[in-house]
């Protein structure tokens, strides 16, 4: 997913959101992703091969799974870091 934008992953979570959720489509039906400005070009963000490298260098499971969520979430540090447990679904996917 990294060869998308940030709007395109929201776009793109919202859609699943509404085919897995129909009841609920009145929670998102509302919120509309614009474009984003970004900055960024493509060599500003790792590749997957430089992530597989990371990950190897991890010491232990804490710090893949870390990794791994910063990686496929595309969530900021401050973000991870103020979760929950009683934010995590385990049972739906």
């Amino acid at each position: 997913m990294s060869d998308f934008y940030p709007s395109q992953r929201v776009s793109k979570a919202l859609k699943r959101f509404k085919r897995r959720h129909p009841e609920n489509y009145d929670l998102v039906n509302w919120f509309v992703a614009g474009k984003c400005e970004s900055n960024l070009s493509p060599q500003d963000v790792i590749t997957h091969k430089e992530f597989e490298a990371m990950l190897k260098a991890c010491q232990n499971s804490r710090d893949r799974a870390m990794l791994s969520l910063l990686y496929e979430t595309g969530a900021r540090i401050g973000e991870i870091a103020a979760m929950r447990i009683e934010d995590v679904i385990f049972n739906d996917y």
